[in-house]
């Protein structure tokens, strides 16, 4: 099924049969999808592209047939994805990329310094603790027990002070 469509861009419908008002501002859905993949807010997407949240709503539905909640779940995965691979590489670490010259010869500065690509990223054991606690299921356990793994034993110790 075609939408009729006026000569500016507004869809006809029932509430606006001819198609009238302001000419649509053309939206790029693909920039939109990668600010969903930042997680960035409806407001300020809508903000950034110069339209109301509500604009944005409405025009989501009528392309996409779908809530623009419905889209940005969709569309924000990558980002969560991004993340975590930020995440793993900052706790394992990764190799660096030195750059070569045409003859493959890594460049080095006038004071002997490699000059990187993509400079090496050391292991970040903060980040390996939380990613053990998070992923496998690891906890800061601290355990208090009385003699022989027992329960502890509390004992009143009453001090005269009229000394």
């Amino acid at each position: 099924m075609t939408k009729k469509v006026a000569g500016n861009g507004q869809e006809k419908t029932e509430k606006n049969p001819i198609g009238s008002g302001p000419p649509l501002k053309p939206l790029v859905w693909a920039v939109i999808a990668r600010m969903c993949a930042d997680h960035a807010t409806e407001e300020e997407i809508g903000r950034w592209l110069g339209i109301s949240a509500d604009c944005l709503l409405d025009r989501c539905k009528g392309r996409w047939g779908m809530t623009f909640k419905e889209y940005y779940n969709e569309n924000q995965a990558g980002g969560k994805i991004s993340l975590r691979r930020a995440q793993w590489e900052l706790a394992l670490g990764k190799e660096g990329v030195p750059l070569k010259d045409e003859k493959g010869n890594i460049i080095i500065d006038d004071k002997h310094h490699i000059q990187w690509l993509m400079y090496p990223i050391l292991p970040n054991p903060t980040m390996q603790i939380w990613l053990g606690k998070d992923v496998l299921n690891q906890k800061d356990k601290h355990e208090v027990s009385g003699p022989g793994g027992g329960p502890l034993i509390v004992k009143e110790i009453h001090v005269n002070h009229s000394d």
